[in-house]
């Protein structure tokens, strides 16, 4: 920010005729200090559900946006902006605006599907979004902020600063390990372009997704099509000898767990 801030002032400076050189423009970024985000393990995924469900006022909500980001791997704007026109029952798929109002459909459950429309027609009160709290406003940033202090009830998830963006980070690193990094980037909505020319040719297509989301969360691939059949939001996907994949279920009883 110190010299991000700068940069931009003699850039108005410039544009407004005052100044004709930026001299913060030859200021070298410091490097970012690396992250510590990471994918959740299959218990600290059922812990944190769990305590995000224990502390929350409106834990129909806080379990449907949980759904919601484990199965899209969407940044909080994606559920922020979900609006009633996203939502595609008969093909079971949502639409997700994002960064820069790139937009993307990604697979989801039947179920998760059917949970949506019903809380949309129980809460929207004329909104045309889709997700709304208690007392008819939709999400915000705000909300958001509220939704990772429940999960960072806690102490592990308070000191490392686990997020929502935390269960997008899982939820690609769990596709990647069934279909490829190609198929995870498409997922993420990442750009074509981090693959050069390879990547014109390579794009995952939809059916892809369709199969990788229905591989982690269903046992049965034909039960993402069922609504009467939840998803199991909590395992994990991963390489055993680099090849086959397994799926990691949380090894506790979710009932120990508390903030």
């Amino acid at each position: 920010a110190m010299v991000l801030a700068p940069r931009a002032a003699f850039a108005g400076a410039i544009d407004c005729g005052l100044v004709r050189h930026n001299p913060a423009g030859q200021v070298a970024l410091p490097d970012r200090p690396p992250s510590r985000r990471s994918a959740l393990s299959a218990d600290q995924l059922e812990q944190a559900h769990f305590t995000l469900l224990a502390h929350s006022r409106d834990p129909e909500l806080d379990d449907l946006v949980f759904g919601f980001l484990r199965e899209t791997g969407c940044r909080r704007h994606g559920a922020i902006r979900l609006s009633q026109d996203d939502l595609a029952p008969a093909t079971r798929a949502v639409r997700l605006v994002e960064k820069y109002a790139k937009q993307r459909w990604v697979p989801v459950s039947a179920h998760l599907v059917c949970r949506l429309v019903s809380h949309t027609a129980l809460r929207h009160d004329g909104c045309s979004l889709v997700l709304h709290r208690q007392d008819g406003g939709h999400l915000n940033d705000k909300w958001f902020e509220g939704f990772a202090r429940r999960i960072q009830n806690l102490a592990w998830a308070g000191e490392l600063g686990v997020s929502a963006h935390w269960i997008r980070h899982t939820t690609i690193t769990d596709i990647e390990r069934i279909a490829g990094v190609r198929v995870a980037a498409a997922y993420a909505g990442h750009a074509d372009g981090n693959f050069g020319v390879t990547g014109t040719y390579t794009k995952a297509s939809p059916e892809e997704l369709r199969l990788a989301h229905a591989r982690l969360f269903f046992d049965r691939n034909d039960s993402a099509d069922d609504p009467g059949i939840a998803p199991n939001l909590l395992r994990r996907a991963s390489l055993s000898g680099g090849i086959p994949v397994e799926f990691i279920r949380p090894h506790s009883d979710a009932g120990r767990f508390g903030g």
